[in-house]
């Protein structure tokens, strides 16, 4: 007979890796949205540290966006033509796996704003980029369209 507590490390494990599992489609899927209308005209990346599911880089290029599985943190380097350096990010986004599978269900009404201010998502950087981010968050919650 299994004790109490390993029925609840289980289910814990269970619940983990199912938000991992989320959290991973979202970012999928986010890769192959294209366009975001609203988004037309920001240009920027963003590295989402996700704890329990990964690490992804999102672009965005004039609305256009796209994804890649980030790999370990590397040192700026020295800038483009652009300007721009080429690993350096404008936003970083961090929090859990359960957090942002909450977020993008929209659990409890939760969004990318009110788990800021309740502190289970963080967001650092250029402060007019990270409110275009907002706008990605909601392309997870099944009922809306942020395109």
């Amino acid at each position: 007979m299994r004790s109490n507590q390993q029925v609840q490390v289980q289910r814990k494990h269970h619940t983990d890796t199912t938000a991992a599992r989320e959290v991973a489609a979202f970012f999928a899927r986010l890769g192959t949205a294209g366009m975001f209308p609203r988004l037309r005209g920001i240009t920027g990346t963003s590295q989402f540290n996700i704890e329990g599911a990964g690490r992804w880089r999102v672009a965005i290029t004039d609305g256009v966006v796209s994804v890649a599985v980030a790999g370990a943190p590397t040192a700026p380097t020295a800038p483009t033509a652009t300007g721009r350096k080429t690993t350096s990010a404008d936003a970083v986004v961090t929090t859990t796996a359960e957090d942002m599978a909450r977020i993008l269900r929209g659990e409890g009404y939760l969004n990318a704003f009110s788990a800021g201010l309740q502190e289970t998502i963080t967001i650092r950087g250029d402060p007019a980029f990270t409110t275009s981010l907002l706008d990605l968050f909601s392309f997870g919650q099944a009922d809306s369209d942020a395109r």
